[in-house]
């Protein structure tokens, strides 16, 4: 695939910005996998930090890689991508992403993340973000493989 030099210098931009913000989630994810998160209260204000950070990054990191990175893709694939759905069902059978199921679930946490600001439910929103960062790492490996395959950036 052929670029213009305005589309090569813009996806150069946005694999820098997943590259610096894609390396957080995974060293907080290596702090936070372990620890034993069901009794929220009795979690040391370290721990609480590190789960904090975790939330930020994987947030962070969720926007780029969905918000920035497949739109843009899509876009100079031709697609007309109009919602989200559109765009998660096309990066899974571009091998992009692993399941668009998966990515639902991934937005529904990153939006409880950003808004939901209750006491409530915080065991249940760290294990949903233990549980999907995984996916998230791997989509970034796997997305960045196929720009590199077919794109020829650096």
């Amino acid at each position: 695939m052929t670029l213009s030099r305005e589309e090569y210098e813009h996806l150069h931009y946005i694999l820098q910005l997943l590259n610096k913000s894609s390396e957080r989630p995974a060293i907080s994810y290596e702090h936070c996998k372990t620890m034993d998160i069901t009794y929220w209260d009795k979690l040391s204000e370290e721990q609480l930090m590190h789960l904090e950070a975790l939330a930020s990054r994987f947030a962070r990191t969720s926007d780029i890689f969905l918000k920035k990175l497949l739109k843009f893709l899509a876009k100079i694939e031709l697609f007309d991508v109009q919602r989200l759905r559109e765009l998660l069902h096309i990066a899974e059978k571009k091998g992009w992403i692993r399941s668009t199921d998966i990515w639902i679930k991934i937005r529904e946490i990153r939006s409880y993340t950003a808004h939901d600001y209750s006491l409530t439910n915080f065991t249940e929103l760290y294990q949903g973000i233990l549980q999907v960062i995984p996916f998230l790492l791997e989509d970034i490996q796997k997305t960045k493989q196929y720009i590199h395959s077919t794109i020829n950036i650096d």
